[in-house]
């Protein structure tokens, strides 16, 4: 929003009136999300603007799909805990516009305004195309496996490129393309979490971006001190990408935490369908598990007890459960372990030693500060 609430808000109106959807969307922003003290969330209003955007836009016009989807999503939420039916064809309606105009859901799945995603995702498939230069990077780490001949390494590597390549691809498919998911995590957030919250706001890290943070000289010098394999927990894990990426590539061990049930359960189905002996292998290393991890469920402070690298997934999270976090983090992790966060601490009184600030492309920020720290 811009510094000076009540004067844009003016102008939007002004704009808005006129029949400007974008001013319209603007609006409802405002409203939807709340600007204190003098705009409190106000959902009645917001919804009002809402309607206008897809008043002053057309359904079969592709250029208005964008804002059409995201009025969509917000009625939808907006009427989901009075009005199930209209919420239900509020988001039919935008996942049916994201399908004929959109290339799939993600305008639908994220929550904020992701640029530059479709070039990310096309560098992305290329990396996962090519798979002989994937062999190549991942040489330096399989081919060093204590115990494995030539040709099991060889074949290692084979098996960790083609698995990289056939668990991405299924991921990205799912966010984009699978629409009962998108529906059930959905409803799933919003019965669990406040309609005008982004605390369950889903977000896009890359392969490229995940690899060159894994990359990062403090991560690498965390990774090389471990006695025996390295074991990753990721908070807030989602689809899971920050630990079967690491178990598919490097032979890591790991267990992911997060709130929604529907991200568990379908994590833990991307990676039942994993073929060939790549597959059984990060079957065997990975976990997922539903729980609140600030409520000491499954056994969360356990297994960061025993991480190499603590990955929290908390770009969306509030604040008071991003200090919380990094409490639990904080007293919980061995010395010498690295955790991994998607912005600046949020607790200063915690004596972290910082490992370093790694910038990287992700689907909220086309060059965003991922902060190393490392536990003293």
């Amino acid at each position: 929003l811009p510094p000076d609430v009540d004067a844009a808000v003016r102008l939007y109106g002004a704009a808005a009136a006129q029949g400007y959807a974008p001013a319209s969307s603007l609006l409802a922003d405002v409203h939807y999300y709340g600007a204190p003290p003098t705009h409190p969330v106000a959902h009645a209003k917001a919804a009002a603007h809402l309607r206008d955007v897809l008043t002053h836009t057309s359904e079969g016009e592709p250029d208005d799909a964008y804002a059409r989807v995201r009025a969509l999503r917000k009625l939808g939420a907006i009427h989901r805990p009075s009005d199930a039916a209209a919420s239900t064809a509020a988001f039919a309606a935008g996942l049916d516009t994201c399908q004929a105009h959109l290339g799939g859901h993600y305008a639908f799945l994220l929550q904020h305004d992701p640029v530059g995603l479709w070039e990310h995702l096309e560098a992305e498939r290329l990396i996962l195309d090519d798979v002989p230069e994937m062999i190549r990077k991942l040489s330096p780490f399989v081919s060093g496996r204590a115990g494995l001949a030539r040709h099991e390494a060889e074949a290692a590597l084979l098996a960790a490129a083609v698995t990289l390549r056939s668990y991405t691809n299924a991921l990205r498919d799912t966010e984009n393309g699978d629409r009962a998911w998108i529906l059930r995590l959905t409803d799933e957030s919003l019965a669990r979490f406040p309609v005008s919250s982004d605390a369950a706001s889903w977000g896009v890290t890359y392969l490229q971006s995940f690899m060159k943070i894994m990359g990062a000289p403090p991560v690498q010098k965390a990774l090389a001190a471990c006695p025996g394999v390295p074991h990753v927990v990721s908070l807030g894990s989602a689809l899971g990408s920050s630990i079967v990426w690491p178990a598919a590539a490097f032979g890591f061990t790991g267990v992911g935490f997060d709130a929604l049930s529907a991200a568990v359960e379908k994590s833990t189905a991307l990676v039942g369908d994993l073929a060939g002996k790549g597959g059984e292998a990060v079957q065997g290393a990975v976990e997922f598990r539903a729980g609140n991890v600030l409520e000491a469920e499954a056994g969360v402070e356990e297994e960061i007890r025993k991480a190499d690298i603590v990955w929290l997934n908390d770009f969306s999270w509030g604040k008071d459960s991003n200090q919380a976090v990094e409490q639990l983090c904080f007293q919980s992790m061995k010395r010498g372990a690295m955790l991994v966060l998607y912005r600046s601490p949020a607790d200063k009184s915690l004596k972290w030693e910082i490992g370093g600030v790694v910038r990287v492309p992700l689907s909220w920020h086309p060059s965003s500060n991922v902060v190393l720290l490392r536990k003293p």
